[in-house]
């Protein structure tokens, strides 16, 4: 099955591919590269930053997420960073919600009221899923655990997922078949501005599972 590559121009509440407040994991699992990252920014953060753009809070955040990659040597689009799957661990802010879609201050102040409790979501081309409540653990291995879960329901990967290292480790590596950082791609931003790059030209020219 060929899975549709995500438009990230398209969804400005998806996690910003590779962005990590850690140095995160990267893993590979069957035709697939796997990116654990935490507290990513928001693509229209990211967007509106670069833009030196005053950018509204983002009415979401996300402590957790997994973001999913076809190897590059594997792709059926041929060579492409775009995400395909991206499993996410969701807090919502309800005032900040309510702010971004230009309601009331009457409303902002009752969606203020509202309890925030950890939710599942997914993100696959075009679209974003509601998976229920989080009630699982604390630990990133649980919260790992349970968004592999989500990936393998999707793209049922073949074999046991492999961890190669930090999210740095996707570039140069083999086994993804990404290419080397250069100096311009050192940390976290400078990785996540030349994979914008790369999008932008690409936007333009337009088995069991373990976990």
């Amino acid at each position: 099955m060929v899975h549709d590559l995500i438009d990230i121009s398209k969804l400005a509440t998806l996690p910003a591919p590779l962005d990590s407040s850690s140095e995160g994991e990267v893993w590979v699992w069957g035709d697939f590269v796997l990116a654990v990252q935490t507290k990513p920014k928001t693509m229209m953060e990211v967007m509106g930053r670069l833009q030196g753009a005053t950018v509204p809070d983002s009415p979401v955040t996300y402590p957790v997420v997994v973001s999913a990659f076809y190897r590059r040597h594997r792709n059926p689009h041929g060579p492409s960073v775009r995400p395909i799957l991206v499993a996410t661990l969701e807090l919502m802010d309800y005032a900040a919600a309510a702010r971004f879609q230009g309601g009331s201050s009457e409303l902002v102040k009752l969606m203020g009221s509202s309890p925030s409790y950890l939710t599942k979501g997914l993100f696959s081309a075009g679209m974003h899923f509601n998976r229920g409540v989080y009630e699982g653990g604390d630990s990133l291995e649980s919260v790992r655990s349970e968004l592999f879960a989500m990936v393998c329901e999707r793209l049922n990967p073949k074999g046991s997922p492999t961890k190669l290292g930090p999210i740095s480790a996707i570039y140069g590596h083999p086994e993804t078949g990404w290419p080397a950082k250069t100096k311009s791609t050192n940390g976290c931003m400078g990785m996540l501005l030349t994979m914008l790059m790369t999008l932008a030209v690409a936007i333009v020219g337009v088995v069991l599972c373990h976990v």
